[in-house]
């Protein structure tokens, strides 16, 4: 979330509602707890290809059309999982991987830990050598999971044009005590981050561990008419094995303070 993230600056005079999206035993769609038949944004202009779906299922994108989020729990299996987790802690108890993460607009960065306090590693295969020379192929076979999902995109709903030549990843730990204030992904409109997919790497996640992904919900036109001052927010836990799909440009989210020793997620931006 580095480059083009906006950060947002909170207001006093609006009315906050906040959903917990609750464990779930098997994949499935969470839903918040108001939900209107008006889309937030129309992904698909009506033409789904439903012979295509692999991971997806059909309610998945309806949901991704109204709510702007969809959650996959059981992504890709514990063994996989566990595996994934044990090269990022390798990476991360190496000392010199991971850096502490800044922000930047233009060719200005800066770091503030009382904004942003996790360390990061950019996962891109053709820089990372790390992926070039095999040394972390559990997370290698995770990143190309998540390619096929753009594939997956870009095959059911032949309207969206994701960018089949363009991906960032990146994996992120924060320590004890560390968060990421309210942001924004991308710019509307912009060529920029569409779809923002984060990949839970937490087993035994517990409510007192703190870390849950706050997701500011877009107000739709009926809703902004009923409720001029109300904001609804979504808690994400970050589960391990959990996959969170959201649309970049509409979704202001925050990494809540972290309570666990580590939380890690690695993120894949689809532009």
């Amino acid at each position: 979330m580095i480059g083009g993230d906006n950060l947002i600056h909170q207001v006093n005079d609006t009315t906050t509602t906040t959903t917990t999206v609750a464990d779930q035993a098997t994949s499935t769609i969470q839903t918040k707890a108001t939900t209107t038949d008006n889309k937030l944004i129309d992904l698909t202009g009506g033409a789904i290809l439903n012979d295509k779906l692999q991971y997806f299922q059909l309610q998945h994108l309806t949901q991704l059309e109204t709510d702007g989020y969809i959650i996959i729990d059981d992504f890709v299996g514990q063994t996989l999982h566990d595996s994934c987790r044990k090269e990022t802690l390798q990476l991360y108890d190496s000392g010199d991987k991971l850096r502490d993460a800044n922000m930047s607009r233009g060719d200005t960065k800066w770091n503030d830990k009382s904004i942003r306090s996790d360390k990061i590693m950019w996962l891109n295969k053709d820089t990372c050598l790390d992926l070039k020379e095999g040394r972390i192929p559990h997370i290698s076979t995770l990143l190309a999971r998540l390619e096929q999902l753009r594939s997956e995109l870009n095959a059911v709903i032949p309207s969206l044009h994701l960018d089949e030549t363009r991906t960032q990843s990146q994996l992120a730990i924060y320590p004890s005590g560390g968060r990421y204030i309210k942001h924004t992904d991308s710019f509307v409109g912009g060529n920029s981050r569409r779809i923002t997919c984060i990949y839970y790497l937490n087993p035994g996640w517990k409510p007192q561990d703190g870390g849950e992904l706050r997701l500011y919900m877009p107000q739709l036109q009926q809703q902004q008419q009923q409720h001029d001052n109300l904001t609804t927010t979504v808690d994400i836990e970050p589960l391990g094995d959990r996959l969170l799909l959201f649309l970049s440009e509409y979704i202001p989210h925050e990494v809540r303070p972290s309570l666990a020793d580590s939380r890690i997620a690695i993120t894949t931006w689809f532009y």
